[in-house]
């Protein structure tokens, strides 16, 4: 390989490797409104966009053009991702629910785009291929460690492991999400994680008994149960599953004595994990210290050594007998697994169904949003932006719970289909290419169709990933007029579209970084309220308004510093950029009723619509319909009063009528804990007293 293409290999391998892990150590770049995610992503682009622009310059070609490669036979592996992203600029266009939200989906979006097309260019080379795959080990050992430091008490990290009263949520009191913060995102990655694992020590050669290879196959066995003993702390139901079908797929895909081992190993493992899970579920993931680690190491020793005998029933002459060995040793660990969590209260939740209820209800809810704008959908964020004004209880759910489900509302079937066949092009060629990386695919995409997987930022690197890693060696890339011509395409019109693709590529990156900026402001505006004037604050805002003009936060936060017709004009253009935020109208309403301005009326009736289960936000709206009564009245004008007051009462039955409604319900599923409040029902006397004032004043 030439220096300069070696050199090129080395650093791209090194920023994918690297922004595998400082992705990791934040929550998986599950947030995208803040500064490492915005900066982060702005950096990738903008270099990207550099970096497209030297090719062209250079004659040299990004994508490689080789025969019977993954790229080749499946285009959309690498550009769905930059279709998806159109299509929220198309959003941008046309006026989303969100600007902010469909921004950071367009960036989100781009970000996958590039990272995928810069991993799977230094997946053809076997430098790239080495470097990926350290870089893949580097991340599961990084989550896995840092989780288990946590459970035994050598790197106590925050919000690590959840722990609660409610046996709906954890059946042991505790379960474990990592750095990622969420079990049921954990438990996938761990499953991904597993299964990777337990193909590759199944597809270690058993005869070469050589130092590396008895250190390399060591290795993966010990980080094997340290994975399986994550996964099962998670209480992921969902993820115990789709463990279990990408198991199955991955039987169904080794052949002879690789699916022996494969069976053998899988059985060790799960029976030394659950052994582990039984003792630390009992100690409510909090173990002592020593005798905790004490455990861990003798049981780590134990499975190396079963390991190691375990490739004797290998050695037996009759291919009958060694089918039958493997297959009572994998039953038997399995039975004994299973005693054991069930002895430890992990698979208590298998059998409470409150969390699944729930989750048909959000579906069905999600169902009737889909239906509002089935084709293109509603941009980024819809369910979290709409789902207040529509649910059917109140359930707290700013997550829909299923990746394809967001998709649907974000984009409609028109970016649903895109995504399908992005995927449906990925699985093609991971079954073509025969790769090992399959099931741990299997499990991502089916436990996201039922969970939030898709809104972390690492889900969509992990499957990158697997597809950059199951690349065959091809050699140095052509140069850009050999590639292109070919291909039958015209080198003009590729260095053209090239350029194109870099101008978006900065444009995009440029954008992220403004909204970066504003957000430093924003925060440092906030943070600084002790130390700094009002004046200066107020600065701050206009600043960070000025760089990101869709920032909602900032403009009810200049708002609420504002006179109330300054308020006004601020919050009528937020409106624009966020049409279904209740906080925005509610301020609004407010800034019109303290004014005596009757548009105050429909704007706070529109709160009380968009977000109805809010008790909080229902009372506020009733407070200020009363105030503007009091006000209107005072100046004696009656029959606008008058209309405040009706407004007000409806409003107020309205409010009665739901919490009775709620009541009546065999599940309520009321997480937000709605009800009718003593301040609103003083509320609806001070109206029914203006009532009686306005009647009197008018006679």
């Amino acid at each position: 390989m030439p220096g300069k293409e070696h050199m090129y290999i080395w650093w791209a391998g090194g920023g994918i490797v690297g922004t595998g892990l400082v992705v990791c150590l934040h929550n998986g770049l599950f947030y995208i409104d803040t500064r490492f995610s915005l900066l982060l992503i702005s950096v990738w682009l903008v270099i990207s966009a550099v970096v497209i622009a030297f090719c062209m310059t250079r004659e040299v070609t990004l994508l490689p053009f080789r025969n019977g490669s993954l790229t080749q036979t499946n285009l959309l592996i690498w550009i769905y991702p930059f279709i998806i992203a159109a299509l929220y600029s198309v959003h941008l266009v046309i006026g989303p629910q969100s600007f902010q939200a469909t921004t950071e989906a367009l960036l989100r979006w781009t970000f996958y785009g590039v990272f995928g097309v810069t991993l799977y260019r230094v997946g053809r080379e076997k430098e790239g291929r080495r470097l990926l795959k350290m870089g893949w080990l580097a991340m599961g050992t990084l989550l896995v460690t840092t989780a288990l430091a946590t459970i035994y008490g050598i790197l106590p990290l925050p919000h690590i492991i959840l722990r609660t009263d409610n046996d709906e949520i954890a059946a042991t009191g505790a379960r474990l999400g990592g750095l990622l913060q969420y079990p049921n995102t954990f438990g996938m990655v761990m499953a991904v994680c597993l299964l990777e694992r337990l193909m590759a020590i199944a597809s270690l050669s058993v005869t070469d008994l050589s130092r590396k290879k008895l250190l390399i196959a060591s290795g993966s066995t010990v980080l094997t149960l340290l994975i399986a003993l994550c996964l099962l702390l998670t209480e992921s139901r969902g993820a115990y599953v789709a463990a279990g079908v990408g198991w199955i797929a991955g039987w169904f895909l080794l052949r002879g004595d690789k699916r022996l081992i494969y069976l053998i190993q899988s059985g060790i493992v799960v029976i030394a994990a659950a052994f582990l899970a039984w003792q630390l579920t009992h100690a409510k993931l909090a173990p002592p210290l020593f005798s905790g680690l004490v455990s861990l190491v003798v049981v780590m020793a134990v499975v190396l050594m079963l390991s190691r005998m375990s490739t004797q029933v290998l050695n037996l002459r009759r291919r009958t007998y060694r089918y039958i060995m493997a297959y009572f040793c994998g039953g038997f660990s399995l039975l004994i697994a299973f005693v054991l969590l069930a002895c430890g209260g992990l698979l208590l939740r298998l059998f409470r169904l409150g969390t699944l209820s729930a989750r048909t209800v959000m579906y069905s809810d999600a169902w009737k949003l889909f239906k509002n704008a089935p084709w293109i959908g509603d941009g980024g964020d819809a369910w979290r932006k709409l789902f207040h004004s529509i649910q059917s209880k109140p359930y707290v759910g700013t997550e829909v719970h299923s990746g394809f489900l967001d998709i649907l509302l974000d984009l409609g079937i028109l970016g649903f289909l895109i995504l399908m066949l992005g995927l449906f092009a990925i699985f093609t060629g991971l079954i073509k290419s025969r790769s090992i990386l399959l099931p741990s695919c299997i499990v991502l995409v089916l436990h996201s169709a039922f969970d939030f997987d898709m809104s972390y930022g690492l889900v969509w690197m992990l499957l990158a990933w697997m597809v950059g890693l199951s690349f065959e060696e091809s050699g140095v890339a052509k140069p850009l007029d050999r590639a292109y011509r070919g291909a039958g395409a015209d080198v003009r019109l590729v260095r053209f579209i090239y350029g194109l693709l870099a101008t978006l590529l900065l444009i995009t990156g440029i954008t992220g970084f403004r909204q970066a900026e504003s957000l430093r402001l924003y925060t440092l505006a906030n943070l600084s309220t002790q130390s700094i004037t009002t004046v200066e604050r107020v600065d701050l805002l206009q600043q960070s308004l000025t760089l990101d003009r869709s920032r909602t936060s900032t403009r009810l936060a200049l708002a609420s510093m504002s006179t109330p017709a300054a308020a006004t004009t601020i919050l009528i253009k937020g409106i624009h950029y966020d049409p279904g935020h209740p906080d925005l109208w509610l301020a609004l309403g407010i800034a019109w009723a303290v004014q005596g301005d009757m548009r105050a009326i429909p704007a706070l009736e529109h709160v009380a619509n968009l977000d109805r289960y809010d008790r909080e936000k229902q009372g506020a709206v009733l407070r200020n319909l009363v105030l503007l009564a009091m006000r209107l009245e005072g100046e004696h004008r009656f029959n606008e009063a008058q209309s405040a007051v009706s407004a007000g009462r409806r409003l107020y039955l309205r409010y009665a009528e739901l919490e009775n409604h709620l009541l009546k319900m065999n599940n309520p599923r009321n997480d937000r804990d709605f009800k009718l409040t003593e301040e609103s029902q003083v509320w609806e006397k001070k109206l029914i007293s203006i009532a009686d004032l306005i009647a009197n004043s008018m006679e």
